[in-house]
């Protein structure tokens, strides 16, 4: 494709120097705090048996407002997006963002000891299994590729918003594929999160040496978010040829990720409610909180679906019409 067919307005783009990199840095630290900080204030304040009872009483209340907090980040990152040329920055924004919400998310691994006149700390994976160690260091990296998502998607948004003149999946075929795509790994997550669950608990009968909880965080880590990310990824180099508008492109993402988890956590639920032994579990609730927590969901599977749809689109536009 030639290069003629992009005259966008990439040349006035100004390339962020030092101070704008530290400051997206320091602006992904506290978006990485944002999701540890309350939850330890809570066992601060509460004590750590209390807190997490609150915290389960209170959940869909904090997420929400935890969710409007994210959006003010993410607002802040879009706007921050101007100040960089984005074509030839996006690799350095990607680890910087990394990095930061990697740093940000470290409480995460801090466990709180509380007593009547004062607070232990230490690593969470500090005299437990093996197993159990690495589990929460897994999560501990994965809940920060999820958070990347944010600051990432918000400084691109910026880039792909600024080329007017390309147009980006609608009422197309793309449209339809980013929905089933997206919904298809969302489901596939939770359901080999249920059945490894269940195999990981019977093999633990068998054997000493299998941890049977750790497994199926793995089996689900695995297809949300890195698959998930790496399928958009490729989506988003077919954008190129693609025609429409971006907010179908948005909302066909978000119905995934809302979809998915309606259908998917109950899935995971009867799967390890009817596979494991012991005494049966009570019917799943469908209720309002479950409801408000898939809108949640799915406004994290769209930061993460446009996060690699953009990169895939830079790095399709970089090898179709820049030198």
């Amino acid at each position: 494709m030639a290069q003629e067919e992009y005259p966008l307005s990439w040349q006035t783009t100004r390339s962020g120097g030092r101070a704008s990199i530290a400051l997206v840095f320091l602006l992904a630290v506290a978006f990485g705090l944002l999701g540890t900080v309350p939850f330890l204030a809570f066992a601060l304040v509460y004590g750590a048996n209390t807190a997490e009872g609150l915290i389960q009483t209170y959940m869909t209340d904090i997420l929400w407002l935890l969710r409007s907090w994210e959006l003010g980040f993410f607002l802040v990152f879009y706007q921050l997006g101007n100040r960089f040329d984005f074509r030839r920055q996006y690799s350095y924004l990607a680890a910087v963002s990394m990095a930061g919400v990697l740093v940000g998310s470290v409480p995460q691994l801090v466990s709180i000891q509380t007593g009547t006149s004062s607070a232990a700390f230490s690593f969470a994976f500090q005299g437990v299994s093996p197993g159990v160690a690495v589990a929460f260091f897994v999560a501990y990296l994965d809940n920060a590729f999820q958070d990347f998502a944010f600051p990432f998607a918000g400084l691109a948004l910026t880039f792909v918003i600024a080329q007017t003149r390309f147009r980006v999946a609608s009422g197309s075929r793309l449209g339809g594929r980013a929905l089933a795509l997206g919904f298809g790994v969302t489901t596939v997550a939770f359901l080999a999160s249920g059945i490894t669950y269940v195999l990981g608990l019977r093999l633990s009968g068998l054997s000493a040496f299998v941890v049977p909880t750790p497994y199926n965080s793995y089996a689900y880590d695995f297809f949300y978010p890195l698959v998930f990310f790496v399928a958009f990824y490729f989506v988003g180099k077919r954008m190129l040829d693609s025609q429409g508008g971006m907010a179908t492109f948005a909302v066909c993402v978000f119905a995934a990720g809302v979809l998915g988890y309606l259908v998917g956590e109950p899935l995971a639920y009867y799967i390890r409610a009817f596979g494991s032994p012991g005494p049966p579990s009570p019917p799943f609730a469908f209720d309002v909180s479950f409801l408000e927590t898939a809108l949640v969901r799915g406004g994290y599977v769209l930061t993460l679906g446009l996060a690699g749809a953009f990169l895939g689109f830079v790095r399709g536009m970089r090898r179709r019409a820049w030198p």
